[in-house]
């Protein structure tokens, strides 16, 4: 079983009593990232050491709890190391670091204690410890919970943090290696962390997994979610923008009005991606999930009031046969692909690309054209995830 450990110890140099753990870095406290982080490396329980918490500290671990982690707070090593089975690992993080994911990831592939290290050539980050001649601590380390044990039976005035990291080092920890920008420091004032928060949403909006991530959503997020962070918009705002554009879009086709629904609807499902983008990052599952429901929705939402339209107002029921038709083959389609592929195989569509096919196709030749295009992608996209799943089977 995989342990997180973190430190909330050391204060800030700009906040008078303020805890490096609860600076904030997008849109999170350092902690709740930091918490993240090992979460997504396996570890199953998260234990801050903090000897003295503070009001940002305690509202930072509440909501871990709040959005499902295992989280608990110890004063002392005696306390964390209590809260440990025995077949544990501990999967340390240092006081205040700012680190990728492949970082803290690193050390999981291997089997017995570990330090990741930077080779000590050129600038080596700030607030980062000394491993002796040649190489610096580059702030994750796994080791046994036995050194836990050790540093509790210590006097009380060492510092745990730098105690684990030299008992881990006397045990005969491996040095994994890292590069220098795997990890961006140790944050020790609000400052240190203005210039980690694009290259923390960049990274999380740099998940590709379908077409539409990797053609509007992610360019869009990469610049909307930092502005949104910075200036502390709510995620339930961008939802509420995407819910907005999304009514105005099926009124507009609905109406008659296609090029200018078509752009609404596209404008309305990339900024709901934003929403999930900003609601990962916030650990916020409820408004992550609602936002990946808008995208998957609000395109075949589209579709089936621009067929209803045109039927009601006379035209053809032609438009209204072959959106129903794209509705059903797209829902069939996005059921089978989210099991059958965590990022999904060229030519597989989704509904943005089959929105956008079929606003283009329709604007070109009829409505009708559009819908029947994008249904055969949507056809095609089910029948393939479909054999992926027969073939599990």
């Amino acid at each position: 079983m995989l342990v997180g450990l973190l430190f909330a110890v050391q204060e800030t140099e700009d906040r008078a009593g303020g805890l490096r753990a609860a600076l904030p870095l997008a849109g999170v406290a350092l902690v709740e990232h930091q918490a993240r982080l090992l979460t997504e490396a396996g570890a199953a329980q998260v234990i801050v050491l903090c000897p003295r918490p503070t009001p940002p500290l305690a509202d930072a671990v509440a909501g871990l709890t709040r959005r499902g982690a295992d989280a608990a707070t110890a004063a002392t090593a005696a306390e964390a190391a209590a809260l440990l089975r025995p077949s544990a690992r501990l999967l340390m993080l240092a006081d205040g670091l700012v680190a990728t994911a492949d970082a803290v990831a690193a050390l999981t592939r291997v089997s017995g204690d570990a330090l990741l290290v930077l080779s000590d050539r050129g600038e080596v980050p700030a607030g980062l410890e000394r491993l002796g001649s040649g190489a610096v601590w580059a702030g994750v380390a796994l080791m046994s919970p036995d050194r836990l044990w050790d540093v509790a039976a210590l006097p009380t005035d060492y510092d745990i943090q730098s105690a684990l990291l030299r008992a881990a080092a006397q045990a005969g920890a491996a040095a994994v290696v890292t590069p220098a920008d795997a990890v961006g420091g140790v944050a020790m004032r609000a400052d240190d962390l203005a210039a980690h928060t694009d290259a923390v949403v960049a990274a999380a909006a740099s998940r590709v997994r379908t077409l539409a991530d990797a053609l509007a959503v992610v360019p869009v997020a990469r610049r909307l979610v930092p502005v949104a962070v910075r200036r502390g918009w709510p995620t339930a705002y961008l939802c509420t923008a995407a819910a907005g554009a999304a009514a105005v879009a099926v009124a507009a086709v609905a109406t008659g009005h296609w090029v200018t629904g078509a752009l609404l609807a596209l404008s309305a499902v990339v900024t709901a991606g934003s929403a999930r983008v900003a609601a990962s990052l916030r650990r916020e599952k409820g408004l992550s999930a609602l936002s990946r429901r808008g995208e998957e929705s609000i395109p075949l939402a589209w579709a089936l009031f621009g067929g209803a339209g045109s039927a009601a107002r006379g035209e053809s029921v032609a438009p209204l046969i072959a959106a129903a038709a794209l509705v059903a083959l797209g829902a069939i389609a996005e059921r089978a692909a989210r099991p059958a592929a965590t990022r999904r195989p060229r030519g597989w569509g989704d509904p943005f690309c089959w929105l956008a096919t079929a606003a283009v196709v329709g604007a070109v030749l009829s409505p009708t054209a559009g819908f029947t295009v994008a249904s055969a992608w949507a056809a095609s996209t089910a029948w393939s995830a479909i054999r992926v799943l027969a073939g599990r089977a």
